[in-house]
């Protein structure tokens, strides 16, 4: 089940199919069915193109490492159709398959909701399976723990959602003892990028920028003030990333950054001194 995926999604008029709850769990599907599609499910990198395209997304977005879709086959099946769930994850076989209804191309968001709803499981198995032992998706201690499994994959899968309605702000941690004015972007947002303009982040301290980003793939210009006759610079190889800010043209730098939590806070640039290109005081 994924309900409060499916409220969360029909608000935002994503994906009406969400909204009927499933009448059917995936035990009560013909297996035959759910045989034929496990068998096409495949690897990330041979995935049919809107999972690895929702896959891609949560990995830029920071939920997950590209290692965690390591060992689980994913695919669409017709799961609805047969009167069953919008999506399950199988425990036994480290597989997840979605409803068919999904692949359409404006299904791209529910898409994403719903595959981390179901890595969420694939992760809760992998957990309890290395804990005790291959055994585990046939025992009493997991038909016991589904529902806790469930609620906590529901928490999670809202979660994420909702971080791909508002995006994640980009925090700058200053550890230099000067101040730096720094200019930042991120490659993918929700909303388009304002007027150039540096921001002030004072020495040992922190600054938060609403950038409403979609990825941890920033380009960035920054610079300390002056002290004893030196400056640090964070800036670009070369000038093809320039833009132009006070009349003046500045080389971006890019940077891959790290998200503070798979489902909440922002991604994080830190600064360090130490690190900078010394330039000469201008």
């Amino acid at each position: 089940m994924i309900s409060r995926i499916a409220r969360l999604c029909a608000i935002a008029a994503l994906s009406p199919a969400l909204a009927v709850a499933a009448p059917l769990t995936a035990n009560e599907l013909p297996q035959s069915l759910l045989a034929a599609c496990e068998s096409r499910a495949a690897a990330l990198s041979r995935a049919e193109a809107p999972i690895v395209a929702a896959a891609r997304d949560l990995i830029a977005m920071g939920v997950f490492r590209e290692a965690d879709f390591d060992g689980v086959g994913i695919g669409f099946c017709g799961l609805k159709a047969a009167g069953g769930p919008a999506a399950t994850a199988n425990c036994a076989n480290d597989s997840i398959l979605a409803d068919e209804g999904f692949a359409s191309h404006d299904q791209r968001l529910p898409l994403v909701a719903v595959l981390a709803h179901e890595m969420r499981h694939h992760q809760q198995h992998q957990e309890r399976k290395a804990a005790g032992g291959e055994g585990y998706c046939e025992s009493a201690a997991y038909a016991a723990e589904k529902p806790e499994l469930e609620a906590e994959a529901d928490a999670f899968g809202d979660a994420v959602a909702a971080l791909f309605f508002v995006g994640r702000d980009v925090e700058i941690v200053n550890d230099c003892k000067v101040d730096i004015a720094l200019y930042v972007e991120a490659d993918e947002a929700l909303a388009p990028a304002g007027p150039a303009r540096f921001t002030a982040v004072a020495a040992l301290s922190r600054e938060s920028l609403a950038l409403k980003a979609l990825s941890g793939e920033v380009r960035f210009y920054a610079q300390s003030q002056p002290r004893d006759g030196v400056r640090y610079v964070w800036r670009g190889p070369n000038r093809t990333d320039l833009r132009f800010i006070g009349g003046k043209p500045y080389a971006l730098k890019r940077a891959t950054l790290q998200a503070s939590s798979p489902t909440e806070g922002p991604f994080r640039l830190r600064l360090s001194c130490p690190g900078a290109t010394v330039a000469p005081k201008r």
